[in-house]
């Protein structure tokens, strides 16, 4: 399916379903169309075009639809742009030109906004996600903008690259398609480079994955020599997923010269070898090998070492973590229970596009097709009916009982799940059903709608220390710090302190503790922000 279908398919669906069926009369829809950011009236044959992806809507169009479902700004805009980026397409075209009028006003009162959210950005004033998608915006419209000095880019990139790691939500997705901006900027990039690598390689940062990942986005040559180099040495097992995840989207984009795609076919393959690398990260270099494999091919050495790991040899033929049936089953009793669960029935409409993005959610080997098929379900109205069938199945046992599918369906919740969920996903990170089963949902908890208790909180801290005094068992340790990382993300700073203070809880969990409550507070209160 091509990303424009998903497009016109999320603006449909979000009109049947949403509002509470106010607007699933197609000419009531088109009749209040025009009006806020839309400027001129359209009948009901042109909203069927972008719904049936007959004609790409444009930022105006997305926005509007935003305005009259009542969604929160850039909820549908940030989604459509981040995951078409990752796809390599422009569904919505060019942005908005920002030409000199006549007199010179609009392109003057464009700088006059931009240079007054410069200013906030490189201060420690609060800066919401709408200004930093307002900003980088205006920035993409002048990319031959000066600064003198150029530090200010570096303290730029640098603050935005730390409010996006620590926000969730809508917060995080127009921080983060706002970095992909700056990474695209051709004044901002090397800044915006710099400061990946920069915390890439910081040992005391808790957020390892995503600022190494994020530079899959840019085909800049200091992206691919910074994502390459943690293959080779990476600052831990954290990062070297997030840069075998760059790789991955870098290989389909062709960011690789000949050179650097030979260098990385020598490293997965040295990788794959290495019986300590995490399972999650046998699969992305599987996959990875697949990719590579007409490029650089495959030896028979690896071959046959893939071949005595069937979920590996699975990545090798087809990319998926369960079998066609298995997955097919599973995708089918889902996509059920959301829709018997919907209000509305559209005459007409057979919905195809939801079991392709719950089947690609949950059983793709690749961790970033997964999170991009789940931002897209996310901002839909089956949310919430989704998460309560992800977490029926869920309590398969032929789910928890594997861990390359526990940490799938946990990822889906991540971003679906809400109050119905959470003492699922406590009752998981308290042990009761398998030790990978606690590590997943411990980083998992933290983006959950809804809160848990202190009692929660400290049971659970107190438990796995315990355990980590007694077996120095290291994944009590790995649950530790997906609790510290829940709470951080959810700025519960009086229980962080005492975790510092608690002498039986392991040096690096204190640590871990520290590197939140030592955060700027302008930037944790900004992370908030919509």
């Amino acid at each position: 399916m091509l990303p424009k279908d998903r497009v016109g398919w999320l603006l449909r669906v979000n009109r049947v379903y949403g509002q509470q069926g106010r607007w699933f009369r197609l000419t009531s829809f088109a009749e209040a169309f025009y009006g806020g950011s839309y400027p001129k009236p359209v009948d009901a044959s042109r909203i069927s075009r972008w719904e049936n992806g007959g004609s790409p809507p444009t930022l105006a169009v997305l926005r509007r639809y935003e305005e009259l479902l009542e969604l929160p700004r850039n909820t549908l805009v940030s989604t459509v742009e981040m995951t078409t980026r990752y796809y390599g397409v422009d569904v919505l075209g060019p942005p908005p030109r920002h030409e000199r009028s006549g007199n010179g006003q609009s392109t003057d009162h464009d700088l006059d906004r931009l240079e007054i959210l410069f200013d906030r950005a490189c201060s420690t004033a609060l800066m919401a996600g709408s200004e930093w998608d307002e900003m980088c915006r205006l920035l993409t419209a002048h990319p031959h903008l000066v600064l003198v000095p150029r530090s200010r880019w570096d303290a730029l990139a640098e603050r935005l690259l730390s409010e996006t790691i620590i926000s969730a939500g809508n917060a995080w997705r127009q921080r983060f398609e706002a970095f992909n901006q700056l990474l695209g900027h051709p004044m901002a990039r090397r800044a915006a480079i710099a400061a990946c690598a920069t915390l890439a390689r910081d040992r005391s940062c808790q957020i390892f994955v995503e600022p190494i990942c994020v530079l899959d986005t840019t085909g800049h040559p200091d992206a691919a020599l910074h994502v390459l180099a943690q293959l080779d040495d990476p600052t831990n097992d954290r990062v070297l997923y997030g840069a075998l995840l760059a790789c991955f989207r870098k290989v389909r984009q062709r960011h690789l010269s000949e050179p650097d795609l030979i260098r990385l076919g020598n490293s997965v393959e040295q990788l794959l070898t290495e019986p300590a690398l995490t399972e999650e990260s046998q699969l992305l270099a599987a996959e990875l090998t697949r990719l590579l494999d007409p490029v650089e091919p495959v030896t028979g050495q690896l071959r046959f070492m893939l071949a005595t790991h069937p979920l590996l040899q699975r990545m090798l033929e087809d990319g998926r973590l369960a079998s066609a049936a298995t997955a097919g089953f599973s995708v089918r009793r889902i996509v059920d229970v959301v829709l018997a669960s919907q209000t509305r029935e559209l005459s007409g409409f057979e919905d195809r596009t939801l079991p392709h993005l719950v089947d690609q959610m949950l059983f793709h080997s690749s961790f970033d097709v997964r999170l991009y098929a789940a931002a897209m379900l996310a901002v839909t109205p089956y949310r919430r009916n989704l998460a309560t069938a992800i977490a029926g199945e869920l309590r398969r046992p032929a789910v928890l009982g594997s861990q390359a599918l526990t940490h799938s369906f946990l990822g889906a919740l991540r971003q679906l799940g809400g109050p119905a969920e959470r003492p699922l996903v406590e009752w998981l990170v308290a042990g009761r059903a398998t030790p990978w089963a606690a590590e997943s949902a411990a980083g998992v908890i933290g983006h959950l709608d809804g809160t848990s208790s202190e009692h929660f909180w400290r049971t659970e801290i107190a438990r796995y220390s315990a355990t980590w005094r007694r077996d120095r068992n290291d994944g009590a340790a790995r649950v530790l710090h997906g609790l510290i990382y829940a709470l951080g993300i959810t700025r519960q700073h009086v229980l962080l302190a005492r975790i510092v203070d608690d002498g039986r809880c392991p040096a690096t969990v204190r640590a871990a503790a520290t590197w939140w409550l030592n955060i700027p507070k302008f930037i944790t209160a900004s992370a908030a922000l919509e």
